[in-house]
């Protein structure tokens, strides 16, 4: 029998200190249900979420330099360090979220994907498991401009399954390719 393993203490509650924060988009508008993570290292922590005006705020946090990472659907993360005293008060935290990226997936791509969600119910996992990581590895290379690795993932889609929908999807996106 193995000697019990011990936790780390959660002692990151037992200060007077406070943080607080307001979570916007780029424009300034208050983002309701942001996600704050706060962690202490090596001491622990807790995850918070913005009300409807965009506000979060805790008390009673030990002195030290905490990691706030904020997040919300649709938005770019930030992660910032902020140094927590117990004799004074920080000034209000506003975090401003930028817009994630998002990219347009073709039809091709789309009905490839599809098609690996029905294999994957039917019981063919290793076609599915192949059409997934194939289609969507190929997806990324292309938008980062990266085509041959695009074509190298496309053309394993058509070596794994070359008379079936999947196979004949990769074909066609091949022929997109530049």
């Amino acid at each position: 029998m193995s000697a019990p393993r011990l936790l780390p203490a959660q002692d990151w509650r037992a200060g007077t200190g406070r943080l607080d924060g307001k979570v916007m988009d780029a424009a300034g508008q208050p983002l309701s249900g942001a996600s704050v993570k706060l962690e202490l290292p090596g001491r622990g922590g807790i995850s918070l979420r913005s009300d409807s005006k965009g506000k979060w705020a805790i008390l009673g946090l030990t002195g030290g330099d905490w990691e706030v990472e904020v997040s919300a659907d649709g938005y770019l993360s930030r992660r910032v360090t902020l140094s927590v005293t117990e004799q004074s008060r920080r000034p209000t935290l506003e975090v401003r979220l930028d817009r994630a990226a998002t990219t347009a997936v073709s039809p091709e791509v789309a009905d490839a994907l599809a098609s690996a969600e029905a294999a994957e119910r039917e019981g063919r996992l290793a076609e599915a498991r192949a059409e997934y990581e194939n289609y969507r590895r190929g997806l990324a290379y292309l938008q980062l401009g990266r085509t041959e690795e695009c074509r190298a993932d496309l053309a394993r889609v058509l070596e794994l399954a070359p008379a079936t929908p999947q196979g004949e999807m990769a074909r066609k996106a091949l022929a997109q390719v530049h």
